[in-house]
């Protein structure tokens, strides 16, 4: 990109937004169900993340730093919270970039939800399997695995499944604590937030938030179902 830019004399501005660690960890972790490329916990997937060797994606030092060695203070970066959008993400970042956004009609968003915890669980389950009778990757083409585990098959499947959410308001502290120095030093850099540490959360996590749900937790028509399919 930097040679890029001297080449056609451009300055780029580089916009990044970004979120509070533990909600990126559970949305991380679902994701990482829905393609294959976890077959651990939540529990497990976190105690991977908090290790050296899984923090990169959730350190915004190491995700921003080669952006902003190649482009300095041209890097711009904002958390990605709705209380602090506005009237929302386009119009931010066209404003962030001059843009008048004055009669500016937000194009229609397709939905995106979180996968389900039944769901996100049958897929651990069956990559964790997999994994383990091949000793590698799993066998099936990824279109055949897509197909078995896609979102409106397990939809069928599981029917009151309901969006996977992995932290309770302790583990979400948890995870601030962890974060908090990295969060200092990042937002000292970018100037991101007044208070030194990045992601309080705005309002309190309240109730028994956490839905992870496992395989014994299903009841014996969804196992049957889960089984035959």
């Amino acid at each position: 990109m930097r040679a890029f830019a001297r080449r056609e004399n451009l300055e780029p501005r580089i916009v990044g937004y970004v979120r509070p660690q533990w909600q990126l960890i559970e949305a991380e972790y679902a994701q990482r169900c829905r393609g294959g490329r976890v077959g651990s916990s939540f529990e497990r997937f976190v105690l991977d993340v908090l290790a050296d060797r899984g923090r990169e994606f959730a350190d915004y030092n190491a995700v921003f730093g080669p952006l902003r060695a190649a482009f300095g203070h041209r890097v711009l970066v904002c958390p990605l919270e709705g209380h602090r959008l506005g009237d929302g993400l386009l119009r931010h970042f066209l404003g962030l970039l001059g843009v008048d956004a004055a009669g500016f009609v937000a194009p229609v968003v397709r939905s995106n939800p979180r996968p389900g915890a039944k769901a996100s669980e049958v897929r651990q389950r069956f990559h964790a399997a997999a994994r383990a009778a091949s000793g590698a990757r799993p066998r099936l083409g990824r279109r055949r695995r897509r197909k078995l585990l896609a979102d409106a098959v397990l939809a069928r499947l599981l029917p009151d499944d309901t969006p996977f959410r992995g932290f309770d308001a302790a583990g979400i502290g948890a995870i601030d604590a962890a974060f908090a120095a990295a969060n200092a030093r990042f937002a000292r850099a970018y100037g991101v937030d007044d208070e030194g540490v990045l992601f309080r959360a705005p309002v309190a996590i309240d109730g028994p938030r956490p839905n992870v749900v496992r395989w014994e937790d299903f009841t014996a028509e969804e196992r049957r179902r889960v089984r035959c399919h």
